[in-house]
């Protein structure tokens, strides 16, 4: 039966090899599922005894261990915050040069349309009035829409990936 591993109860082994992943690989991680099977197999080879006799200087040792343990776990979780963070800042960064990019792009663009409109028809005879009117009307119509597919957009917007993973936390 395959087991999910659980990130939260792992130990993780400091490795400077990637800075800039994401999450550590599977084999900087000892989960405890796998941990438990190693031990059960020793201990079906060994004898069968209640209690192992526990020195003070063993204990200490894994007292410090286990700190090192959760110390390391906790840094892997802020390196995966820092990544998800930095993440957002630069996807953000990248959604307004483009939108920026596009934005001037579109607006020459369609400075250049209106001009045609208007001088083609100029030509055909319509009156400077009428056609001021209708570049007007035309102009409004499409920004009142642009503008309404704007703002459903913007519902889209939300850090739910970085509140999700501060719940995680607080578990």
């Amino acid at each position: 039966m395959l087991i999910a591993p659980d990130f939260r109860k792992a130990r993780f082994m400091p490795r400077d090899e990637n800075p800039f992943r994401l999450t550590p690989p599977r084999r900087q991680a000892i989960f405890v599922h796998e941990e438990k099977a190693a031990q059960r197999h020793e201990q079906d080879s060994q004898d069968n005894e209640p209690y192992e006799k526990v020195s003070f200087s063993e204990f200490t040792y894994a007292l410090k261990n286990y700190a090192k343990q959760k110390q390391h776990q906790g840094f892997a979780l802020l390196d995966l915050i820092n990544s998800e963070l930095m993440l957002i800042k630069k996807s953000v960064f990248v959604t307004v040069f483009a939108g920026m990019t596009a934005f001037a792009i579109g607006g020459f663009c369609w400075i250049l349309l209106n001009i045609a409109l208007g001088y083609f028809a100029h030509l055909a005879g319509a009156p400077v009035s009428f056609i001021l009117v209708v570049m007007l009307v035309i102009n409004a119509t499409i920004g009142v829409v642009i503008f309404k597919q704007a703002k459903s957009a913007f519902n889209y917007i939300s850090a739910t990936r970085i509140i999700q993973l501060m719940k995680r936390l607080n578990e």
